[in-house]
């Protein structure tokens, strides 16, 4: 089995037209791809793991039934040097906890949307080259997003605000699953505790980004038409205890 050139990407899907589909597009993108039977992806990791180091990058995109298959083969994934972009086989069938226990560097929901699918296939392999570390300034960060969770406070450059309980909850569910979307389901259930109807979600959303707008933070919380829900698309924050942080 011919290991994939670098950059390339591989779409190993159980379903005959999601394949075909992903080709489509790839075409269309001037990607490098090539499809696989889902039944040998195994074999071409093991493969892969054999392969040169040149020859090992790239991005797989690939479904699976159950979570712990998926965090199986993201984990062999990351160690032959490819990003895993996961297709979930329904919406409402894993848990974020079970997403982000897969750790794949993004997912997409089936009915696969190609158009989308594509765009984060993209966007990922823009990503196979890390970019040069550049070291911190020394002294205190003041441009950092610093999390205080004694009060609920937050606070960017050199502005602090104060949340409400329920927001932070909110806020911190999204930050940790990050880059993955939260849906308005799994804000109710693993950050508000509540069995609602969706509205109280939506609302905590609405407040937590005006007041994120506060701090100079606009367009960190993106929303996913048609599917209610959000991904967090801002800084990755710092933690500081109470004493560290004042609301301005």
């Amino acid at each position: 089995m011919a290991a994939p050139s670098s950059a390339a990407m591989t779409v190993a899907t159980s379903v005959t037209a999601e394949r075909a589909a992903l080709m489509r597009y790839a075409r269309r993108a001037k990607l490098r791809a090539r499809a696989v039977e889902r039944s040998t992806l195994p074999s071409l990791l093991d493969h892969l793991h054999r392969a040169p180091r040149r020859s090992r990058s790239g991005v797989l995109v690939f479904d699976a039934a159950e979570p712990d298959a998926a965090a199986d083969l993201c984990k062999r994934a990351a160690h032959v040097g490819l990003q895993s972009i996961l297709i979930v086989p329904a919406r409402s069938a894993w848990s974020s906890a079970a997403l982000l226990d897969a750790r794949p560097v993004d997912f997409v929901y089936r009915p696969l949307n190609a158009v989308e699918a594509t765009a984060r296939i993209l966007r990922c392999m823009n990503d196979v080259a890390p970019p040069a570390e550049t070291a911190l300034p020394p002294g205190p960060l003041q441009a950092d997003l610093v999390l205080c969770a004694l009060g609920f406070l937050v606070r960017f450059a050199d502005r602090t605000v104060r949340l409400r309980r329920a927001e932070f909850r909110v806020l911190e569910l999204l930050v940790n699953m990050a880059p993955m979307p939260v849906t308005r389901a799994d804000i109710l259930r693993d950050a508000l505790a509540s069995s609602g109807d969706g509205s109280s979600a939506r609302q905590q959303i609405y407040e937590l980004r005006r007041k994120l707008q506060v701090l100079g933070l606009s367009d960190v919380i993106e929303t996913f038409p048609g599917t209610a829900a959000y991904r967090w698309c801002g800084p990755a924050p710092k933690r500081a205890m109470p004493e560290q942080l004042q609301p301005s």
